[in-house]
């Protein structure tokens, strides 16, 4: 993924308060790497951050695979699927 893509959606999440916004971004990558790096001493923010990662990368995944199978795509909006999509769609 792009870093400066990244970096631009990961900045509302480093405004909300994080109190250690490397470990919010570690939580956030983990989801994307299928890592559980939260325990019962991650902070509410990195839990929320970890929750958002896998929300962004299941939905890259249904892009993927939807643009593969040459399907419609079904979140137009939604910056990670269609990213998703559009690299299944290259794929075919």
């Amino acid at each position: 993924m792009d870093m400066k893509k990244l970096a631009i959606f990961l900045f509302p999440i480093l405004l909300t308060g994080c109190d250690k916004p490397r470990r919010c971004d570690d939580a956030y990558e983990a989801a994307w790497d299928d890592k559980n790096p939260t325990s019962d001493w991650s902070s509410k923010e990195e839990i929320e951050s970890y929750e958002q990662g896998l929300y962004d990368s299941d939905m890259y995944d249904d892009g993927y695979d939807d643009g593969l199978n040459r399907r419609n795509p079904k979140y137009p909006n939604d910056y990670f699927y269609m990213d998703g999509y559009k690299i299944g769609k290259n794929y075919r």
